[in-house]
């Protein structure tokens, strides 16, 4: 698993980062991000794909609820834990009940780290149980065998699509009756009442664990064998029957079959060996389809007492195989041959010799015939099937071999240059050519990738979409249509004529035109292939994949380059509004020093030393830019303050000082309608408050007071003591570092302290 990623629905940052913070205090490793409206919140879900939403529950333009209904509705698996400043028990078992995982209050933030191990440990075991429960399912359905499970009271609980081939019952036909009467003779009945009399209690039983066969029942009341393999086990602690249910029937018949040759084993003893020559014969696999049949044909007459006096012929669709001396005579034999779907073959032998008007026995050869078409039939089976097999693996590492190419080229002519190459080097084809679809006077076809047997084949075919003769071929065809396009037989194709000569010259016998469309047909893959009817429905249907994945690849390439380009553009216009950011509140801070030429120097200052305390504290580059920002426009308020307050050079009075505290609140007004990206306000209003409550203007104290205030506060602190000012000299930095370690823990926070003692002590630094 890679790394966990975490989506934060909330709008305060603070709060995020304290989310962030909790987490990875409970030793979590993930990577977050943060999104505070719906649209952005949908995008995220689509772009990160998280593995866990933690969702605020009120926000300003969009709401928990809303994003809890979204997630469960279009990313199911993905779970949402609601964190909240303040909930009742009626509205968390509501949001429980809706679907999500847990819920936390922001002040009992201790617990999120433990939420979330067990929401994603519950997530993966939901994920290895649905698994698990696919694989049974699949397994049970694709099983050959019936799959039957019956409970104590007899009553049939499952029944697998092997067991509706089998007994001809629907599952919802078959789910809920006793099984015994439906599937068992009446005169089995006490049998099988016998075999499970104490399985209810003990789950044994004499047919328990047992291979057995019986006589069973079809829908319709046909009778026949089967093969049980019984067992138990327990659901719910009760004893439940499984069964795997085997048809014998075509055993049975060849069991009875041999059980009859053996017993005519004297007389079928020339029967027997020329089976076994022709099976012999059918495995031959140097041999093609058609030697393997014409030899079968001159062998079989051999069978007969008189092989001279019999001949035989087998058709397979249009082709004939005969034996020697071949003639139809009135006495004759014959068998089907089950070939295929859409046509069948026929063995048939003849009498050739004298009868003296007497029928020959040619039926008691009924069974030979019988097993000769079931071998060729088998045979004919098997070659169509490795024929199949051969032309898929063909189409499935062609299809694995682009889908390698995909996963790695980087510009659209890569692309199709190494998918046509892969075409003709994994998949064995002749040739393969990419054609983009022109919006010319001819509408042409313009070749933009090939690889193969070419030999300046695509520079004469001179291939069109348009409705006339050299748009009729596959190309064209499946550029106008959108639809796959076949040409089995390059020699007999009417529609190929125009490039006939030409293709047949460089060995391309069929061909398969595919459209490429991104929503709209945009081209053609067209592959060649040496032999004729090559192209099976299996392959066809891998390679129409393969189509599809390409015109993918061709569009993700497209839709990366825009993306590219928007970002870049986007990055420089982000650049570009921070730069007037920074260069606003430079000039903001520039105005108030000018109405202090005593503190001229002092915000720069306090900022400088704010930010490297927070580096020293460990906080993020962009947090440490917040407080910086801040630190420059700190006493912004004092631009209410009367200038000759201000450099005043004695003592204040209390009116005078009263004005001078009101500076953070004024300071807090100009600014908290301008959308900082930090909380630059508030750390402007709290930077005089006092970690033990008493500070100004609104008393605050400990963590109600923000830590970037609380940094902010023993900057100004230390910069404002040695700096001089219009009532006093400096007093330099020592004293300075003395009045916050005396203050350490009641003023100010102790860790801002203990990180600004380090900076001095340990690390230099000096107002420059």
């Amino acid at each position: 698993m890679g790394e966990l990623k975490i989506l934060l629905l909330e709008d305060t940052l603070s709060d995020a980062e304290l989310l962030e913070h909790s987490l990875r205090r409970g030793g979590i490793a993930f990577a977050a991000l943060r999104v505070d409206t719906g649209p952005a919140f949908e995008r995220a879900l689509d772009e990160f794909k998280p593995d866990i939403v933690l969702a605020d529950y009120n926000l300003p333009s969009y709401s928990g609820r809303t994003a809890l209904d979204y997630v469960l509705r279009v990313h199911p698996g993905i779970p949402v834990i609601m964190v909240t400043g303040a909930i009742g028990e009626e509205m968390a078992v509501e949001l429980l009940k809706a679907g999500a995982r847990d819920y936390i209050l922001k002040d009992r933030m201790a617990r999120l780290p433990a939420a979330v191990r067990r929401v994603l440990a519950e997530k993966q075991e939901e994920q290895r149980r649905h698994e698990a429960e696919e694989k049974i399912r699949k397994i049970s359905e694709s099983a050959q065998d019936a799959i039957i499970m019956m409970d104590p009271g007899r009553r049939i609980t499952f029944w697998n699509a092997a067991a509706e081939r089998v007994f001809g019952y629907s599952a919802a036909e078959a789910v809920g009756q006793d099984m015994h009467s439906l599937l068992a003779p009446p005169a089995m009945h006490a049998a099988f009442a016998h075999g499970l009399q104490n399985f209810g209690e003990s789950g044994e039983g004499s047919i328990v664990g047992k291979m057995v066969e019986f006589i069973a029942l079809r829908k319709g009341g046909e009778r026949f064998p089967i093969e049980l393999s019984l067992s138990s086990t327990q659901l719910n602690g009760e004893w439940h029957a499984i069964g795997i249910v085997r048809d014998i029937t075509a055993r049975k018949r060849a069991e009875e079959t041999l059980a009859q040759h053996l017993r005519d084993l004297g007389e079928r003893v020339k029967e027997a060996e020329c089976l076994r020559d022709i099976t012999s014969l059918l495995l031959n696999k140097e041999w093609s389809m058609e030697q393997v049949l014409g030899a079968c044909a001159l062998r079989m007459p051999a069978a007969w007492p008189d092989p001279l006096h019999a001949c035989a012929r087998i058709r397979i669709g249009a082709q004939v195989f005969e034996s020697a001396g071949f003639r139809e005579t009135e006495w004759k034999l014959e068998a089907d041959i089950p070939v295929a779907d859409k046509e069948s073959g026929l063995i048939e032998v003849f009498h050739i010799g004298e009868t003296g008007g007497e029928s020959p026995s040619l039926g008691e050869k009924r069974a030979l015939l019988q097993s000769i078409s079931i071998q060729i039939a088998q045979a004919l089976k098997n070659r169509l099937a490795e024929i199949a097999v051969q032309h898929a693996n063909r189409a499935l590492t062609t299809l694995s071999a682009v889908n390698r190419s995909l996963t790695r080229a980087t510009h659209e002519d890569e692309l199709l240059h190494v998918v046509c190459k892969s075409i003709v080097e994994q998949g064995g084809y002749r040739l393969a050519w990419v054609g983009y679809k022109q919006h010319d006077e001819n509408k042409s076809i313009k070749a933009v990738a090939s690889a193969g047997y070419d030999e300046g084949y695509l520079d004469i075919i001179n291939v069109t979409w348009a409705e006339d003769e050299r748009g009729m071929g596959p190309t064209g065809r499946a550029v106008r249509s959108g639809a796959t396009q076949l040409c089995q037989d390059f020699a007999n194709d009417p529609r190929h004529l125009p490039w006939r000569d030409a293709a047949l010259e460089r060995g391309y016998a069929s061909s398969i035109a595919l459209p490429l469309s991104n929503g709209e047909v945009f081209g053609a893959l067209t592959v060649y292939a040496d032999e004729i009817n090559t192209f099976t429905p299996t392959e066809i249907e891998r390679l129409e994949e393969m189509a599809d994945d390409l015109a993918f690849g061709v569009r993700t390439l497209h839709v990366r380059q825009e993306r590219d380009l928007a970002m870049e553009q986007s990055q420089q216009h982000l650049a570009h509004l921070h730069k007037s950011l920074e260069d606003t509140v430079q000039a903001i801070a520039t105005i108030v020093e000018m109405r202090d030429p005593y503190t001229a120097g002092h915000q720069a200052k306090v900022a400088g030393l704010a930010a490297a305390i927070a580096r020293q504290m460990g906080l993020t580059e962009e947090r440490v830019h917040g407080i910086h920002l801040a630190g420059i426009v700190h006493d912004l308020g004092k631009i209410q303050t009367p200038a000759e307050i201000l450099s005043k050079p004695g003592r204040l009075s209390e009116i005078e000082y009263r004005l001078i505290k009101i500076h953070p609140q004024a300071g807090y007004d100009i600014l908290k309608d301008i959308d900082f990206p930090w909380p630059i306000a508030q750390m402007v209003l709290q930077h005089h408050e006092r970690f033990d409550g008493s500070g100004y203007p609104q008393g605050l104290k400990g963590e109600d007071i923000l830590l970037e205030a609380r940094i902010l506060s023993v900057a100004d602190v230390v910069e404002a003591i040695s700096a001089h000012r219009p009532y006093r000299p400096g007093f330099g930095v020592d004293v300075a570092l003395e009045e916050i370690t005396r203050q350490c823990g009641i003023h100010f926070d102790a860790q801002v302290v203990d990180a600004c003692l380090a900076l001095f002590r340990e690390r230099g630094y000096s107002f420059a």
